[in-house]
Protein backbone atom coordinates (compact mmCIF):
# COMPACT_ATOMS: atom_id res chain seq x y z
CA UNK A 1 0.00 0.00 0.00
CA UNK A 2 1.26 3.15 -0.80
CA UNK A 3 1.56 5.68 1.75
CA UNK A 4 2.92 9.20 2.21
CA UNK A 5 6.10 7.80 3.20
CA UNK A 6 6.23 5.63 0.29
CA UNK A 7 5.06 7.88 -2.29
CA UNK A 8 8.41 9.02 -3.83
CA UNK A 9 9.08 5.05 -4.83
CA UNK A 10 5.66 4.61 -6.32
CA UNK A 11 5.31 5.09 -9.67
CA UNK A 12 2.15 6.83 -11.52
CA UNK A 13 0.86 3.34 -12.74
CA UNK A 14 0.99 2.25 -8.81
CA UNK A 15 -0.73 5.89 -7.93
CA UNK A 16 -3.60 5.39 -10.12
CA UNK A 17 -4.19 1.82 -9.40
CA UNK A 18 -4.69 1.85 -5.91
CA UNK A 19 -6.92 5.36 -6.05
CA UNK A 20 -8.91 4.23 -8.74
CA UNK A 21 -9.36 0.90 -6.94
CA UNK A 22 -10.00 2.30 -3.71
CA UNK A 23 -12.89 4.95 -5.26
CA UNK A 24 -14.79 2.84 -7.05
CA UNK A 25 -15.07 0.46 -4.02
CA UNK A 26 -15.81 3.10 -1.71
CA UNK A 27 -18.46 4.37 -4.43
CA UNK A 28 -19.10 7.83 -2.23
CA UNK A 29 -17.37 10.93 -1.56
CA UNK A 30 -15.51 11.29 1.40
CA UNK A 31 -17.24 14.48 2.93
CA UNK A 32 -17.12 16.20 6.59
CA UNK A 33 -19.58 18.92 7.65
CA UNK A 34 -20.37 19.13 3.67
CA UNK A 35 -17.16 19.87 2.42
CA UNK A 36 -14.65 17.00 0.65
CA UNK A 37 -12.34 15.91 3.00
CA UNK A 38 -9.26 13.51 3.07
CA UNK A 39 -10.98 11.95 5.93
CA UNK A 40 -14.60 11.82 6.02
CA UNK A 41 -17.70 10.74 8.49
CA UNK A 42 -18.31 7.15 8.43
CA UNK A 43 -14.08 6.77 7.81
CA UNK A 44 -14.36 7.68 4.41
CA UNK A 45 -10.86 8.73 2.34
CA UNK A 46 -10.56 11.01 -0.53
CA UNK A 47 -8.71 10.68 -3.39
CA UNK A 48 -5.39 11.77 -1.70
CA UNK A 49 -6.46 10.45 1.55
CA UNK A 50 -6.43 7.10 0.68
CA UNK A 51 -2.20 7.53 0.07
CA UNK A 52 -2.16 8.39 3.64
CA UNK A 53 -2.32 6.11 7.15
CA UNK A 54 -4.76 7.41 9.45
CA UNK A 55 -1.03 8.92 11.65
CA UNK A 56 -0.24 10.74 8.29
CA UNK A 57 -3.62 12.37 7.98
CA UNK A 58 -3.96 13.53 11.35
CA UNK A 59 -1.09 15.72 10.72
CA UNK A 60 -3.27 18.04 8.39
CA UNK A 61 -6.06 19.92 8.60
CA UNK A 62 -8.85 19.10 5.97
CA UNK A 63 -9.59 22.50 4.58
CA UNK A 64 -6.44 22.66 3.22
CA UNK A 65 -6.06 21.34 -0.49
CA UNK A 66 -3.30 18.96 -1.61
CA UNK A 67 -1.69 21.60 -3.55
CA UNK A 68 -1.13 23.95 -0.58
CA UNK A 69 0.41 20.81 0.96
CA UNK A 70 2.82 20.18 -1.43
CA UNK A 71 3.76 23.85 -1.90
CA UNK A 72 4.58 23.75 1.86
CA UNK A 73 6.84 20.88 1.90
CA UNK A 74 4.50 18.81 3.92
CA UNK A 75 3.67 16.38 1.34
CA UNK A 76 5.54 14.72 -1.80
CA UNK A 77 5.86 16.44 -4.69
CA UNK A 78 5.92 13.62 -7.07
CA UNK A 79 3.14 12.50 -8.65
CA UNK A 80 1.32 16.04 -7.71
CA UNK A 81 -0.97 17.02 -10.95
CA UNK A 82 -1.79 13.04 -11.11
CA UNK A 83 -3.27 13.08 -7.55
CA UNK A 84 -4.83 17.13 -8.13
CA UNK A 85 -6.87 15.13 -10.98
CA UNK A 86 -7.78 12.39 -8.91
CA UNK A 87 -8.98 14.80 -6.77
CA UNK A 88 -10.99 16.87 -9.34
CA UNK A 89 -12.43 13.62 -9.89
CA UNK A 90 -13.44 13.12 -6.06
CA UNK A 91 -14.69 16.57 -5.68
CA UNK A 92 -16.38 17.39 -8.99
CA UNK A 93 -18.06 14.62 -10.25
CA UNK A 94 -20.63 11.85 -8.78
CA UNK A 95 -19.43 8.59 -7.91
CA UNK A 96 -21.48 7.10 -10.95
CA UNK A 97 -19.42 9.15 -13.24
CA UNK A 98 -16.05 8.22 -11.94
CA UNK A 99 -15.27 5.36 -13.62
CA UNK A 100 -15.43 7.47 -17.01
CA UNK A 101 -13.45 10.06 -15.52
CA UNK A 102 -10.74 7.71 -14.59
CA UNK A 103 -10.83 5.50 -18.24
CA UNK A 104 -10.26 9.06 -19.61
CA UNK A 105 -7.54 9.92 -16.88
CA UNK A 106 -5.41 6.84 -17.27
CA UNK A 107 -5.74 7.03 -21.34
CA UNK A 108 -4.82 10.62 -21.29
CA UNK A 109 -1.58 9.79 -18.94
CA UNK A 110 -1.08 6.46 -20.62
CA UNK A 111 -1.71 4.32 -17.83
CA UNK A 112 -3.43 1.17 -18.05
CA UNK A 113 -7.30 1.28 -16.24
Amino acid sequence: MITLATLEQATAQQVFTQVKNHLLKQNEKSMLKGDCAYRGDHNLQCAAGCLMTDKEANKFTESRPWLVLVQDGQVPRKHKELIQDLQGIHDGERPEEWPESLQRLAFDEGLNY
